[in-house]
């Protein structure tokens, strides 16, 4: 998948990245930086900027560029939506381990994915890093509720399928969450 991925990295050209998971099923958006295992997207949902979101490469099942990505990429740029295009910060996508390291350097809050290929659950946590090793993070995260659970949660690394940061989700979410995390406490 890295050959169909590696000729949009930093074109600032739309793509459609089709995956394995119903859950989220598609990434529209434009690839900003690609590894051989992970790629980086500014996402967009229909008009609106939807964040960055850092993916796995082995569950890419299609990449899509045509004619109507051209017509996005106008209409898009004609709004002036595109400003997210020039990240400032280095997501390092040598692993998992180091994208999520570097997320929290950068953005300090995220929302970390467990997606199952043909079932539409998933483990979604959103929230901080607490701390992480080679196999697994720790991870403080809240509730649909905004309050922050007691204990953080084990994520393996190798279970983690989207990472995602600086989405309207979050910056919403996190204004109306309950104190701060159980680690700012500590």
């Amino acid at each position: 998948m890295h050959e169909q991925l590696a000729p949009h990295a930093g074109k600032k050209q739309k793509i459609c990245v089709e995956r394995a998971f119903p859950s989220t099923p598609r990434l529209n958006g434009y690839l900003l930086a690609l590894s051989a295992d992970l790629g980086l997207m500014h996402c967009f949902d229909d008009f609106e900027p939807d964040g960055y979101t850092v993916f796995r490469l082995v569950d890419v099942l299609e990449v899509g560029s045509d004619e109507r990505e051209r017509h996005w990429d106008r209409m898009l740029s004609a709004e002036g939506l595109l400003d997210g295009l020039n990240l400032t910060a280095e997501v390092d996508l040598s692993s998992m381990r180091s994208a999520i390291e570097s997320i929290d350097r950068y953005f300090h809050r995220m929302i970390v994915e467990c997606e199952m290929e043909g079932e539409d659950d998933e483990d979604f946590y959103i929230g901080k890093l607490g701390c992480c090793n080679e196999t697994e993070i720790r991870f403080n995260h809240f509730d649909g509720l905004g309050r922050w659970e007691s204990e953080a949660a084990i994520v393996p690394l190798a279970e983690i399928t989207l990472v995602q940061f600086e989405t309207p989700y979050i910056q919403r979410f996190w204004k109306y969450i309950d104190g701060p995390s159980p680690s700012e406490i500590a």
